[in-house]
Order: C-alpha cells, then sequence, then structure tokens
C-alpha cells in the first residue's frame, strides 16, 4: 500500500485503469530505473504490487489483461558490501558522538540489528540491569509489523557496557525533549523516534546524519547505513567468533545465509584439516 500510493499513484492516478497500457508502465519503470533515490529493490516491489493490484482487477473483471505483467523486469542489484574495520568503526562512532542519532549508530554496528527492528524498538524492549534487547517487532517502509522478518529473528542478544551507557543517555536526553513539548510530544515509547515521538524516517537519518557523517569521518563514501550491519557480521567472524553464534545475533533463518554472505570474511585454518586431525590424534596417543 504504501509503495502504491508512494510510487505509483503520482504517476497514474488521474488515468483509468483499463485506459492503462504496457508502455505506459514501462516509461513509468524506466523513470525510476534512472532515479538514484529509489533502489532496484523498492522499483521491483512496486512492480510486484502494481501487477498484484492488476491481477485484482481483471478478477472483478474490470480488465482482460494486465498492462504490468507484461512490462520490463526489474532485477534488484545488490551492491558490494563496504563494510568498515574496527579502527573504521572508532571513527566513525566518534564522529558521530555530537549526532542525536549517536546511541542508533551505535546500536546497528554493535548488535547488526536489522534497521527495522532498530526503529521498532520499545523501551520495554531493553533490559539495563541485564544488558540485553528483546527482538520482537519492526518498522520497515512506513509500516508497524507486530513480528520480526524470520521467525529465528526473534531472539534476545546481550549488549556490552558502552552501548548500554549510550542508550541510557539517549534515554535521559529523549525524556528533557518529551518533557518540554509536553503534549506535543507522541509517546509512543519509542527508543528512536522522531521529533514528536513519532516512528522516524530512515531516509531522514541516513541523507541528513548518516552520509554526512561518513563523509566528514574521510571513509568510504559508498559505505551504507546497511553496512553496520555488515560490519558487525565480518569483525565477529573474522575475530573467530562461531559462525553459528553470529546467525543467531544477526537473526538470520538459518547458519548457511550467514556463509553465504560472509564466508569470504571466514579466515582459513593455516594447515589441512586431516593434518590438524593427525596432530590431534598423536598428541593423546598412549605411550
Amino acid at each position: 500500500k504504501v509503495n502504491l500510493e508512494k510510487r505509483f499513484m503520482p504517476t497514474f492516478k488521474t488515468r483509468l485503469v483499463s485506459q492503462i497500457t504496457t508502455l505506459q508502465a514501462d516509461t513509468w519503470l524506466s523513470g525510476m530505473k534512472k532515479n538514484k533515490n529509489i533502489s532496484s529493490n523498492q522499483i521491483v516491489n512496486v512492480r510486484k504490487d502494481a501487477i498484484a493490484l492488476f491481477n485484482y482487477a481483471i478478477k472483478l473483471n474490470i480488465i482482460v489483461r494486465n498492462p504490468f505483467e507484461h512490462s520490463i523486469k526489474v532485477t534488484h542489484k545488490k551492491d558490494p558490501m563496504q563494510v568498515l574495520n574496527a579502527a573504521e568503526v572508532a571513527l566513525f562512532l566518534d564522529e558521530a558522538k555530537e549526532c542525536k542519532h549517536y546511541a542508533f549508530f551505535n546500536l546497528l554496528v554493535s548488535t547488526g540489528m536489522r534497521l527495522g527492528e532498530a526503529l521498532g524498538l520499545t523501551w520495554n524492549d531493553i533490559d539495563f540491569n541485564k544488558k540485553r534487547i528483546s527482538i520482537s517487532k519492526q518498522y520497515t517502509n512506513g509500516l508497524f509489523k507486530d513480528h520480526p522478518k524470520t521467525e529465528k529473528s526473534n531472539r534476545t542478544i546481550e549488549i556490552g557496557d558502552a552501548l548500554s551507557k549510550a542508550l541510557m543517555t539517549h534515554l535521559v536526553n529523549q525524556q528533557e525533549i518529551r518533557a518540554n513539548l509536553g503534549s506535543a510530544y507522541n509517546n509512543n515509547n519509542l527508543v528512536f523516534p522522531n521529533s514528536i515521538g513519532n516512528y522516524e524516517s530512515l531516509g531522514n537519518i541516513r541523507t541528513r546524519h548518516f552520509d554526512p557523517i561518513i563523509k566528514k569521518s574521510l571513509l568510504n563514501n559508498k559505505t551504507t547505513i546497511h553496512d553496520l550491519r555488515h560490519t558487525f557480521a565480518s569483525i565477529n567472524l573474522m575475530e573467530g567468533v562461531p559462525v553459528l553464534v553470529v546467525s543467531n545475533h544477526l537473526g538470520h533463518a538459518n547458519p548457511s545465509i550467514t556463509l553465504d554472505i560472509y564466508s569470504h570474511y571466514i579466515p582459513e585454518s593455516a594447515e589441512s584439516p586431516s593434518i590438524t586431525l593427525e596432530r590431534i590424534i598423536k598428541e593423546v596417543e598412549v605411550k
């Protein structure tokens, strides 16, 4: 619904459903492909939504042919990961300290949490005494969902002292803002709300805060906010944290997904597994 309202309706709202052609659909899709602010994934999704909408129109006998079913296909191009190393993470967080979204950035890179999961967090999800965060919902593409991406994404993760302190400071600052705004503040108990307490726009965080900080830090300008999740995974795997542990922390449906994405970050053993086995057996042989 959000995709259709934002991407579809501005172009087609004045046209009769029965008069929309495949050529018009192709022109619409081509226009979005040229827009650098619209990702290939967003185009793929809105095309799917348009196809579903017009299939429903066929079911209602409004039209006999779906113009979007035959429109140009758009493939989702995954940009290569631009992960940060440990020194770059420290530089990034130091540059972000004065930003109001510091705790948000710290959380993403320190936990590998999905963006939608972070935006959907409420304060009752955080246990400061046990230093744990429970993940059970998400806010993505303008919609709140009372469940995360997969069943395995329902999880509780432990956090360190630095992140716990950053979140506590963020809570205190938020309480001050809420007190100053009074009834103008919509208290939804969100950890990362916008200035009046409602769900925050990821686009706003990215363009007004994250991208400028990356640029100012003299880091790779191609690093995206989603790359903070990749950064978390890559650093942990390079440090020898087991794949299963990292996978569970990321909320992947199974460890094979983690391996498919990050296997090149897992250090190779210095010796052959066969030689390793022989060495271990030899060490325990009865002499």
